[in-house]
C-alpha cells in the first residue's frame, strides 16, 4: 500500500513540532517531526532557523519525509490517537530516523535566502 494525500501543515503544533499528514490506504496518518530535531539535523549551516524556514526545509525534503512515513506505515510503527472526533494513525520521526536515512537537502531554503524571496501567505 503507498502513502498518499502527503501535505506538511501550515505551522508547528504547540509542542512546537511540525505535522505531516498522508492517506495510507484508508487510514489517515499524522506524522510529526520535533523542531529540536530539525534544528540539530541542520545545525551546521543554519543555526538559527524561523518556522518558515524550518517549513520550507520540509517541503524540499517532502519525498524522504514521505518515504519514512511510509516504512513506519509498512512496519505497523504507530499509535491510534482520538483527533477531531475520529482515530489516526500517529507517527514519529526521530532525530535517529532523520540521521539515519537518505541525506535531508537544505538547497530550497539556501535558494530562497539567495534569491531573497519572502513566504508569501498561507
Amino acid at each position: 500500500m503507498q502513502l498518499t494525500n502527503f501535505e506538511i501543515a501550515d505551522k508547528p503544533e504547540v509542542d512546537m513540532a511540525f505535522l505531516m499528514k498522508g492517506d495510507y490506504g484508508k487510514q489517515r496518518v499524522l506524522a510529526a517531526i520535533p523542531r529540536v530535531d530539525l534544528d540539530d539535523y541542520f545545525e551546521k549551516n543554519w543555526p538559527s532557523l524561523t518556522d518558515t524556514d524550518r517549513r520550507t526545509l520540509l517541503e524540499g525534503n517532502a519525498d524522504i519525509i514521505a518515504a519514512h512515513m511510509q516504512r513506519k506505515c509498512e512496519a505497523g510503527e504507530w499509535k491510534d490517537e482520538n483527533r477531531f472526533g475520529a482515530t489516526v494513525k500517529r507517527i514519529e520521526i526521530s532525530r535517529d530516523d532523520l540521521f539515519s536515512g537518505p541525506r535531508l537537502t537544505d538547497a530550497r531554503l539556501k535558494m530562497q535566502k539567495e534569491a531573497g524571496f519572502k513566504a508569501g501567505p498561507r
